[in-house]
């Protein structure tokens, strides 16, 4: 085949699927070019024979055949082979110049944020109090930059900074501090990323809340690579998914009620659509706990419980909800 032959040529070593003989997958030659560090994880598949590739790292992507073949001839130096395979290289016309596109300014901090300091403000307490009540402690407050307000649209309310992986801040999650005071939860605008998951690491658990991922936190702290993340709700969107793929591998923590079960099954499946290692700890018993409320010892079980994602997870964790008379 055309493709092989040119993998052979440039001495790229690569596994044949034990299931499907014509797909292939080695390491991404593409990455680099695309501003990432190599792949060594074969994160390329390919199949030799309709010439459909496509990176699960970088998101690299060919549609044909003889497209494919020319951009791997390129890459690996082999132009010169593609006469001998009686492939031509494309003329490529000269590059149009574009004008610059506008560059998205992140939204930043939202208005009223305050930095915690020794004030004797009483908001400033309430907001102290609230959060040492749930366990977070004085590092966590500093390392992601926790806040507060006392005015405006996001008054009485811990505010948590949303951070892109340049550490830019788009936008915040404001937590309500005063009982019955309803959102709960308040997103500013630009909340459309995943919460933490600027910070690098191998392994990304993935929690609903804010709140239970910083709980996750601290009973990871003696984990190097491993980083806490909360999803802003039960629901993923795609590019909080393109997030996820530079972690080697994604657990998801789910609530322990029918929403949280149904929400990670629906983040698990679209995870390994992507080509993401993901695995799903199943609820035991849906009993509306969340990682948030549990101890470290029964979070890093949690943890362990965790199972590889295939349909038969899926079937557990419909299971979970049927115990409580709940099918979705």
């Amino acid at each position: 085949m055309i493709l092989t032959e040119i993998l052979d040529a440039a001495a790229i070593s690569y596994q044949t699927s034990k299931t499907k003989g014509d797909e292939v997958t080695f390491d991404c030659p593409f990455c680099t070019l695309r501003g990432l560090t190599a792949d060594t994880k074969q994160k390329f598949g390919l199949n030799v024979k309709n010439g459909l590739g496509h990176c699960f790292r970088c998101n690299w992507a060919s549609r044909s055949l003889l497209n494919t073949a020319r951009c791997l001839a390129k890459v690996y130096g082999l132009e010169a082979e593609l006469t001998r395979l009686n492939i031509h290289p494309v003329r490529r016309p000269k590059p149009v110049e574009k004008s610059e596109e506008p560059k998205v300014k992140p939204p930043g901090l939202p208005e009223g944020y305050e930095a915690f300091s020794d004030s004797t403000d009483p908001i400033e307490r309430a907001a102290k109090g609230y959060l040492y009540g749930r366990g977070v402690s004085i590092l966590q407050i500093v390392r992601h930059k926790i806040g507060y307000a006392a005015v405006g649209p996001m008054a009485w309310r811990v505010l948590f900074p949303v951070f892109d992986e340049k550490g830019r801040i788009f936008g915040c999650v404001g937590r309500a501090i005063v009982p019955d005071m309803e959102p709960k939860y308040l997103n500013s605008s630009g909340c459309k990323l995943l919460w933490n998951a600027h910070r690098e690491g191998q392994l990304a658990v993935v929690c609903e809340g804010i709140m239970d991922a910083l709980r996750v936190e601290k009973a990871l702290l003696q984990g190097r690579d491993a980083v806490a993340i909360a999803r802003l709700g039960s629901t993923i969107t795609p590019t909080q998914i393109s997030q996820l793929r530079k972690y080697e591998k994604v657990i998801v923590l789910p609530d322990l009620d029918v929403p949280g079960a149904k929400g990670a099954g629906s983040m698990a499946e679209r995870c390994a659509a992507a080509g993401i290692i993901v695995s799903v700890a199943v609820p035991e018993e849906m009993n509306g706990k969340d990682p948030g409320s549990m101890s470290e010892s029964e979070i890093f079980d949690y943890i362990r419980s965790a199972q590889p994602w295939s349909r038969s997870t899926g079937r557990r964790l419909r299971a979970a909800a049927v115990k409580e008379r709940a099918v979705f």
